[in-house]
């Protein structure tokens, strides 16, 4: 088993679970709070996406988990519209959310528990 499928635990910049990787796919639960506003986006410290590159990860599944909503992007598509911004919390990787795809709510099972 490859590290890009073992389960493997991803933090941000500041510490905080991203997600964990499993099977090629970032899996994350993110508070709405952790969503960019204005434009409303999905960012990643540059960091955090050099690492999901090195493990080579080709999907990235964001749960909205005060919303319930999941966004799923392929990694080339995050690469073709994110725009590196400098914010509050620093330089970041931003995809707009209106390039990410939703995907229908199955209760828990649509996003694994990280």
């Amino acid at each position: 088993m490859t590290e890009a499928h073992a389960g493997i635990e991803i933090h941000g910049a500041r510490g905080w679970l991203v997600g964990v990787v499993v099977n090629g796919e970032l899996c994350g639960r993110w508070r709405h709070a952790h969503f960019i506003r204005r434009p409303p986006a999905i960012a990643f410290f540059p960091a955090t996406v050099a690492r999901l590159e090195l493990l080579d990860v080709k999907r990235y599944t964001i749960r909205n988990v005060d919303a319930g909503t999941v966004y799923t992007i392929t990694r080339e598509r995050f690469a073709r519209f994110a725009y590196l911004q400098d914010g509050i919390a620093g330089k970041q990787w931003r995809a707009p959310l209106e390039y990410w795809d939703v995907l229908p709510m199955f209760g828990a099972q649509a996003v694994p528990a990280t």
